[in-house]
């Protein structure tokens, strides 16, 4: 059996130059009630924190959301002389949109 996770990657943790010298990729999780078993963001699974595993179809549907509002949030703030925040221009986006809001299981993984 192998080590899969290690808390606080950091200089105060004797593990991360160890880590580091390996080569070893880090990813850090978004989440405390999720999971980031594997790293290829083609094929990784994320788990709930009851062990449930999240289908990769809401994986990829989400993906797809987040992508397109991403896309549609960088020209509404293109559009606008003054600043406008990220956080301003994707809740214009997802009035404009509201398809691309998620819910459920589905707006815990965009989280």
């Amino acid at each position: 059996m192998r080590a899969s996770w290690l808390h606080g990657v950091c200089n105060e943790n004797p593990l991360a130059p160890l880590i580091r010298r390996l080569g070893l990729i880090l990813y850090m999780t978004s989440d405390d009630n999720y999971v980031l078993y594997d790293h290829d963001l083609e094929s990784y699974t994320l788990f709930a924190m009851d062990g449930r595993k999240i289908p990769q179809q809401i994986m990829i549907e989400v993906g797809k959301a987040f992508k397109k509002s991403l896309m549609e949030t960088e020209t509404v703030r293109d559009k606008h002389i003054n600043y406008m925040s990220v956080s301003q221009a994707i809740s214009i986006v997802l009035d404009r949109h509201p398809e691309l809001r998620q819910e459920g299981i589905a707006h815990k993984v965009l989280q």
